[in-house]
């Protein structure tokens, strides 16, 4: 379930991430009639190559991504830090020069290799034609928000299995078990004053990957911790160390990322 800021919390203390702003203008020097010329020419590309990539050019355009950081926290081992990404002790090691005998200091950050892909879909999804027409939109809003295909895929496999008709006892909606706040939140302040439907199913993946947008920009590009955020909340996610339920959350999430890798 989506969660803003802790377990019951708003979320006002967790960072806000402004959307970098193209710089403008520059020296005055005097163009030709010609310069002037040329300029609106490239001017008019570039605006219908933005208005194209909005439409939905983007959407094969997806970043490929074959490995994932993580953030020591208090009390992680080797072990465990590779058990929670679904990957082995070994590849952990490797990844980062590491050896068995090595200890974790809190605050370092490590490279974490991807799990290897299985070869197929999770149970409920493989052969299912309805939900794996699904699969463009996911892939069509991962590239617009600039976030992992994979990692949306899995994790909102786990929160409702595909169903855009999941309701939640806490009032959760839709394939990424949207709670009305969060979807206010994320509509209002994350997309400027959008009016996105959490209750229609593009409209809640889209909605999903521009909080994991939000939540990854927050976690220094941590899929754990997205992960982490999404479930608990920012605040509770940025805690020195995570609660049982949370750590679980995360295991499973990252188990699935498997299942959708290409």
């Amino acid at each position: 379930m989506a969660v803003l800021g802790g377990r019951g919390s708003n979320g006002d203390d967790f960072r806000d991430f402004d959307d970098d702003q193209p710089g403008a203008g520059g020296r005055r020097v005097g163009p030709s009639h010609v310069a002037v010329a040329i300029a609106s020419v490239v001017t008019v590309v570039l605006l219908g190559w933005v208005a194209w990539s909005k439409l939905g050019g983007s959407a094969e355009a997806s970043t490929p991504y074959d490995t994932d950081v993580y953030v020591v926290r208090s009390g992680d081992t080797i072990s465990s830090v590779a058990t929670m990404h679904a990957i082995t002790a070994d590849a952990l090691e490797q990844a980062n020069d590491l050896t068995s005998t090595s200890s974790l200091e809190p605050g370092t950050q490590l490279t974490v290799p991807l799990p290897e892909p299985s070869g197929s879909y999770p149970q409920g999804l493989e052969g299912n034609d309805d939900l794996l027409a699904l699969r463009p939109t996911f892939e069509k809003w991962a590239a617009e928000y600039d976030v992992p295909a994979v990692l949306l895929q899995a994790d909102l496999w786990q929160e409702s299995a595909w169903d855009n008709d999941a309701v939640s006892s806490d009032g959760a909606v839709g394939i990424g078990q949207l709670l009305p706040s969060t979807s206010q939140y994320i509509n209002d302040t994350l997309l400027g004053g959008a009016d996105l439907d959490p209750t229609d199913p593009s409209d809640n993946i889209q909605l999903s990957a521009a909080y994991f947008q939000y939540l990854l920009e927050g976690g220094d590009g941590s899929w754990a911790e997205a992960l982490a955020s999404y479930f608990a909340g920012p605040t509770s996610a940025q805690n020195s160390a995570w609660d049982a339920a949370t750590v679980a959350y995360v295991t499973k999430g990252m188990g699935y990322l498997a299942d959708f890798q290409d």
